[in-house]
């Protein structure tokens, strides 16, 4: 039932999957700090997920952000053009 809600209002969603891939990013640049201070407790196969963890933060960052840039110029083009369809009675 949740994720019906969601899929009627994707911006809502994507609007969260941008703030949960910031914290992802700044959280994978925390240990990537840690990490560097430390780099014989990790193994290669830590250190590699944690490429792909800062990876895949970014690449949702950027989606989620192209997708509300489009839906906020879909809503600045559409408005308007509703508005003025009801000031003239609903007539196209």
């Amino acid at each position: 039932m949740y994720e019906i809600y969601l899929f009627r209002y994707p911006f809502i969603e994507y609007g969260v999957g941008i703030i949960l891939d910031i914290i992802g990013l700044v959280l994978a640049n925390k240990d990537k700090k840690v990490i560097k201070a430390n780099p014989d407790i990790f193994s290669q196969g830590s250190i590699s997920n944690l490429r792909a963890w800062r990876i895949c933060s970014i690449i949702g960052i950027v989606v989620g952000a192209i997708f509300l840039i489009v839906i906020v110029l879909y809503l600045i083009y559409f408005i308007p053009m509703i508005m003025d369809s009801v000031k003239m009675g609903g007539k196209y």
